[in-house]
Formats: structure tokens, sequence, C-alpha cells
């Protein structure tokens, strides 16, 4: 029951400081580059995690700043520990820009036009212009983040576009989950969220029409360039962000965590191609 129990306070500590989303960048990057056929240089993953580690633990400690109520544990781990998250946020964020000049200079620039952007949507967001749609912009955020800077590396044709567009679809199922899940959280601290400022039922409309660009952009890409595990492995991602739009908010904590870690599994194709390579399995 103790190694439960410490486990699950080691899975909270991750989500806490953002770690859980960190990888879920780290695998969605490997599920870009594998799509795109790009081979960036193992340091470029180095520095998108230490990236999102800062942009995220950044966030969180301007949240904790201007919290009068912190019931919440996650939002009071952050009160409680904003100094130190803004020193790991600083500290990740200039590691990330010293080990970017090791990369190529195509992504280098798409990453700096992608930084530059994520920066202006966030000054955007606190002066409250962006509050009743910050689901959407993070998705193009994490989305652009993901994909542009490996583009100049390859060849982009219908399927990659496909696939692009159903990780976004994914990433803003996510986030509408965790507006739903979070909607008496929010409330309470005077947040807001797509879900406050319309209503719980438009947001899972959202949902179920999002649901259905996803398939069929499954579906046109299927028929364009043939079934692959990649179009499967984003459909399914996409069945998963968008069923947790449907359960109750109660389960709050189960739905964080089943919608960070379920982008781990974009790592699969990733991972399976360089045991392959090291002939680990056939």
């Amino acid at each position: 029951m103790h190694k439960i129990e410490s486990n699950l306070n080691l899975v909270r500590l991750f989500q806490y400081l953002s770690i859980d989303v960190g990888l879920a960048a780290l695998s969605s990057a490997m599920f870009a580059s594998y799509a795109l056929g790009a081979q960036p240089r193992s340091i470029y993953y180095l520095v998108l995690f230490l990236a999102v580690l800062g942009i995220y633990n950044a966030d969180h400690a301007w949240d904790a700043s201007r919290m009068a109520d912190l019931s919440d544990q996650r939002r009071a781990f952050h009160a409680r520990w904003r100094k130190q998250l803004l020193v790991l946020s600083a500290c990740s964020l200039v590691c990330a820009g010293i080990l970017s000049y090791q990369l190529r200079h195509q992504v280098i620039l798409a990453g700096i036009i992608v930084g530059i952007l994520m920066c202006a949507y966030f000054l955007l967001l606190r002066s409250g212009w962006l509050a009743r749609s910050k689901e959407i912009f993070v998705s193009v955020g994490f989305t652009a983040g993901i994909w542009i800077p490996q583009m100049p590396l390859s060849h982009v044709d219908f399927r990659i576009a496909a696939l692009a567009c159903m990780f976004f679809l994914a990433c803003a199922l996510n986030l509408l989950a965790l507006a739903l899940a979070d909607i008496d959280i929010d409330r309470k601290h005077g947040d807001t969220n797509l879900a406050l400022s319309t209503s719980p039922e438009l947001v899972q409309r959202i949902v179920k029409l999002l649901c259905s660009v996803g398939a069929v952009l499954a579906v046109a890409a299927i028929a364009t360039t043939g079934l692959d595990w990649l179009v499967i492995l984003a459909t399914l991602q996409i069945c998963i962000q968008g069923s947790l739009c449907f359960m109750p908010s109660r389960w709050y904590v189960q739905i964080r965590l089943i919608g960070d870690w379920g982008f781990v599994l974009f790592g699969l194709p990733w991972l399976f191609q360089k045991l392959m390579s090291l002939h680990l399995i056939n």
C-alpha cells in the first residue's frame, strides 16, 4: 500500500512540474519526425523537452502569484514552490537556448518563430484578450511547436497535412476535456475557460464536431495514401481525448492523467523504428 502511495505521489510530482507535458511533447515530436521522415539530431528532442518544461513552469509560477484561493493541491504546490519553479523554468530555457546552437539553422529559425508567437500568445492571454478561447490557441501553439521546426527537413504532402491536423484535433480535445473537468475548480479560483465562458453542452457539441472532422481526415488520408498505423494511432488518440470530454468532472484527476500520458503513445512508431534499427526486435 505504501509503495502504491509513493508511486502516486511521484506521478503527481511529474504532473505538478509539467514533466508529463514535456514527455508528451517529446513523444509527439518523435511521431512528427517519423511521419515526416526527418532525422533531427538527438539533441533536438532534449531542447524541445527543456523548452516545454521552461514555458509551462513559468506559466504555473505566474498563475500562482495571482491566485488567492489555494485549496486545490496543484495550485497550492505551485504557490508554495513558486520561486523554485521560476528557477527551474529559467534554467530549462537557458539550457535549451545553449543546446539549440547545435541544431540546423532551419530548425533554430523555425523554433524561434514559434517561440515568439507563443510569447505573444501568453502576453495576450494575460491581458485577457484570449482567455475565452485559450484552448484553441494553446492547441495551435503546441501543434506548431511540434511540427513546424521539423518541416524544413522534409517534404510535406497531403498525408503529412492530415496527420498534423489530426494531431491538432487531439490537442484541442485534450484541452477541452481539461476545461470540462476543471470547470468547478476554475469557477472557484476565478479562472475562465471555454466551458465556463459558454456552457459544457456547447463544448461537448464542439467535441463531437472535432471528432467528426478527425474521422473525415482519417478516411481521406487512408483513401489517398493507404492504411498505415500512423493514421490509426492518430485516430486512436482522437478517440481517447474525445471520450475524456464525456467523463464526470469529479474524475478530473484521472482525466488529467489519461489525457497527458495518452500523448506518450505518439512515440511508439519512433521507438519501434529505433529498436528495429538496433536489431532488438524483428
